[in-house]
């Protein structure tokens, strides 16, 4: 599934919350499956916080939170092309 991953942490983790990202680059390059796949990478929008735009499975979405956690909080919002469900919709009102 397709998710927007909104991300934040408190600005004292800030050093960990670093360390664990640069980790993390290094276990997708050694096992590209575990955290799922960026489609539009981190973006920044403000103190502390962002989002992404991930391909992800619930294994990898479980995998990204254990990671992250205690630092770091995501909290994941699924995303489909709307065409999708117009399709959906205009089916249910033949």
């Amino acid at each position: 599934m397709k998710c927007i991953v909104y991300w934040e942490f408190c600005p004292e983790d800030v050093d960990k919350v670093v360390a664990k990202n640069i980790k993390a680059q290094e276990i997708m390059v050694k096992e590209p499956n575990r955290f799922g796949e960026y489609l539009f990478p981190p973006q920044y929008t403000g103190r502390c916080k962002g989002f992404s735009i991930v391909e992800t499975t619930q294994e990898q979405f479980n995998n990204a939170q254990i990671y992250y956690f205690p630092e770091m909080s995501l909290k994941f919002i699924p995303i489909d092309d709307v065409s999708k469900w117009i399709e959906l919709y205009t089916k249910t009102k033949k």
